[in-house]
């Protein structure tokens, strides 16, 4: 709740009533089911697949109404990387899940020049080492 009130207030973001509703999906529903799936050994008496399975209808949500939904990026940027994180948890079974709308924004979003640029891995920095510049030049 924190982190979008920060979002919203750094970037003036003011959301639709249906941005706001799938925003709190992933938060509320989404976002538990992930870190119970994704860190079992964080919780007691967790089934992974219970888990998985709890995050499915969210999924399936995302993937009939993305083409309705009109991701802007702000409500992309904000719903993307938690179905990364879960889709990378075991990568062989999302990728045969039948949500062909998700594996489409999932292959573009992680194909963009952006998330590139901002995924992009650096050395340790060290005193004296060269400045490192965000984005790269």
């Amino acid at each position: 709740e924190e982190s979008l009130e920060i979002m919203q207030y750094v970037l003036d973001w003011q959301l639709s009533e249906e941005e706001s509703i799938w925003i709190e999906r992933n938060d509320f529903e989404f976002k538990f089911h992930l870190d119970r799936y994704k860190y079992p050994n964080r919780y007691e008496d967790i089934d992974v697949l219970e888990q998985r399975n709890a995050a499915l209808k969210y999924l399936e949500d995302l993937d009939a109404n993305l083409q309705n939904i009109g991701l802007n990026e702000n409500l992309n940027d904000s719903l993307f990387p938690f179905v990364r994180q879960f889709a990378n948890h075991d990568r062989d079974w999302f990728d045969i899940q039948p949500w062909t709308n998700v594996h489409d924004w999932l292959a573009n979003n992680l194909a963009s020049d952006e998330f590139k640029i901002c995924m992009n891995k650096n050395k340790q920095w060290f005193e004296g080492d060269s400045p490192l510049l965000f984005p790269a030049e």
